[in-house]
């Protein structure tokens, strides 16, 4: 897949890892070096990139907008999150583990043994020192080039779902020590240390506000843009809505810095009253309960509130299919469809029909390639055609999607998911063909640029590398027929008919791991053909081809998996044997 390295086509940078992402793509999520102080101060990097963080009525940058002309107005991007992962796409909100959580965590550091605090602390300074990604380059890189399955990885903020656990685990540890502690005498040292340690963090949490400059890189470009435009008026109004959004954001952030000392404070009520045995260990976990939900509950609903949910029927309102997508599914043959609009990045045409689009984090290598070089291209070239002429489609040169069966191109609404436009494609080849001759080239390269001349219905083209699987001359006659019989996820068969040897073609994406072919029962070697699709040299004569997934370390896994549940229940049932032994002779004994 695209995580597993980069391909044949790709230009090689140094330091990339040859099997996984690239270190660019890798790295690409990273919070900044004081970002994971959102996990105590929810909003002291602005919150989120797509919610309105402060109401319109106090917002200093929606005010300077509103002072500009409405069409500059629409251009200024109101985005309140400015932490490390802004270039990336931004987020939909903080890493928050809560206030209260935090300062409980922090007071544990100071009055729980080395055996629970140490390694607990390790693994939170490695998670913090892993999720600066990029800013902390050289430590990562380390970890990207030595680390096993490390740079399949892309999304080094996600790394915090580790503090995430452990700090309300080492918070939860914290009242159990204090609950169970009794005497307060010796204990009181150890948590006065603790509330230094709070404050030290919260004095650090006020040097931060002072210290940062509250603006994003992406502000920055902006802002440079706008000034090399070498208009006086338009750059002053632009840095006016920017220094509103500073504003903005420094208040968030300072807010967030008073809740969190409101919180912390309340939580050193509480653990006082404990520790001189004014309120009971009963009193002290349900109160702290209390606050927790009191602390969390306003944030979490602020980020996955009721607007994120909706209503089964409101949801299932965009996969209705309309008239077009009727008609469309009345074709009972096996097809595939395009969508025009944004097609790698959607999935609503996949719901009905078979997509030559759609979204995957983890495409699979080879097809991620033919839709950077070719499908794009294609994409492009259908766009123009079909809106200076509907009628025009079969003028235009689009071997990939003809490959791949696509006979229809449809145009579906971003937002409603409705099809609004079809436009049914002649030149689609079907499930199979079979093919006149074989291009044989040297890599990939060549390959992929053979599409500029390439008639698929004719001709496949083939690596050099799987020459050898083909006996005899590369041409054939292509007659004959070849027709899909069934086709599921692991198996696909197929009937075929020709009184001469052909080489057949099939529109299923080539995939070596696992995928077998035989033709009545015997298997025969697949090869790799125009870049993404399955070839077969068949012999003469009436036959049935069979795809077939048979993935070895699956089986292999599968016999494992089997082998060791057999040894677990054996081990379970002797310890259940000897328990029953073991009570029956001490019973034996008393008696």
């Amino acid at each position: 897949t695209i995580r597993g390295g980069s391909g044949e086509l790709a230009e090689k940078q140094a330091g990339d890892a040859k099997t996984g992402l690239t270190k660019d793509y890798a790295f690409d999520y990273s919070l900044g070096l004081a970002e994971p102080i959102v996990m105590m101060v929810p909003r002291a990097f602005g919150g989120s990139s797509g919610r309105e963080e402060v109401s319109q009525e106090e917002s200093k940058a929606i005010e300077a907008a509103r002072a500009m002309p409405k069409e500059l107005q629409q251009q200024m991007p109101l985005a309140y999150y400015w932490g490390g992962i802004d270039g990336a796409g931004g987020t939909s909100g903080p890493p928050y583990v809560g206030a209260i959580i935090c300062f409980l965590a922090i007071i544990g550091f100071f009055i729980l043994d080395g055996r629970y605090k140490l390694w607990i602390l390790a693994a939170c300074v490695l998670a913090i020192l892993m999720s600066w990604g990029k800013y902390f380059l050289g430590f990562n890189t380390l970890l990207y080039d030595f680390l096993p399955l490390y740079n399949k990885f892309r999304a080094p903020s996600m790394i915090l779902v580790i503090p995430q656990l452990l700090l309300p685990l080492m918070a939860v540890l914290t009242v159990q020590k204090v609950a169970s502690e009794k005497e307060k005498h010796p204990f009181v040292p150890y948590f006065k240390k603790g509330l230094i340690g709070v404050g030290a963090v919260v004095a650090l949490l006020l040097v931060c506000y002072v210290a940062f400059d509250f603006k994003s890189g992406r502000d920055a470009e902006l802002l440079k843009q706008v000034a090399s435009a070498n208009q006086p008026q338009l750059t002053e109004a632009v840095r006016g809505f920017f220094d509103g959004m500073v504003a903005d954001r420094k208040g968030l952030m300072l807010s967030d810095i008073f809740r969190t000392i409101g919180f912390c404070l309340l939580g050193a009520g509480v653990l006082y009253l404990a520790i001189r045995k004014i309120i009971n260990p009963l009193v002290l976990g349900v109160v702290l309960s209390i606050i927790v939900l009191i602390d969390l509950l306003p944030i979490d609903s602020k980020y996955l509130g009721k607007e994120d949910y909706q209503e089964p029927a409101e949801n299932e309102a965009g996969f209705i299919p309309n008239a077009m997508d009727q008609e469309i599914l009345a074709d009972k043959t096996y097809f595939r469809v395009f969508n025009l609009y944004n097609p790698f990045n959607e999935n609503f045409t996949a719901y009905h029909f078979n997509a030559v689009g759609g979204y995957h984090p983890a495409k699979l290598r080879i097809y991620q390639e033919l839709i950077e070089k070719q499908l794009s291209q294609e994409l492009s070239a259908v766009g123009a055609a079909l809106q200076s002429n509907p009628l025009a489609l079969d003028s235009v040169s689009i071997p990939a999607l003809n490959m791949l069966n696509t006979k229809y191109i449809i145009a579906k609404d971003p937002n409603s998911g409705l099809t609004q436009y079809k436009q049914q494609n002649n030149g689609a080849l079907g499930a199979a063909w079979l093919v006149k001759s074989l291009k044989v080239v040297k890599d990939a390269k060549e390959e992929m640029a053979a599409f500029a001349m390439l008639n698929p219905k004719d001709t496949a083209v083939m690596q050099q590398s799987f020459r050898g699987k083909i006996t005899g001359a590369a041409n054939w006659t292509g007659a004959g027929t070849i027709t899909l019989d069934k086709n599921d996820n692991d198996i696909v068969n197929y009937s075929f008919n020709s009184n001469e040897e052909q080489f057949a073609v099939f529109s299923e994406v080539y995939y070596e791991p696992g995928w077998k072919a035989f033709v009545d029962e015997k298997e025969a070697p697949i090869v790799k053909v125009n870049y993404v699709l399955r070839g077969l040299q068949v012999p003469a004569g009436a036959h049935k081809i069979v795809f077939r997934y048979e993935p070895q370390d699956f089986y292999t896994g599968k016999k494992l998996t089997t082998i060791f549940s057999i040894a677990l229940l054996l081990l379970v049932a002797a310890a259940i044997f000897f328990e029953w032994r073991n009570r029956k002779q001490t019973a034996t004994l008393k008696s």
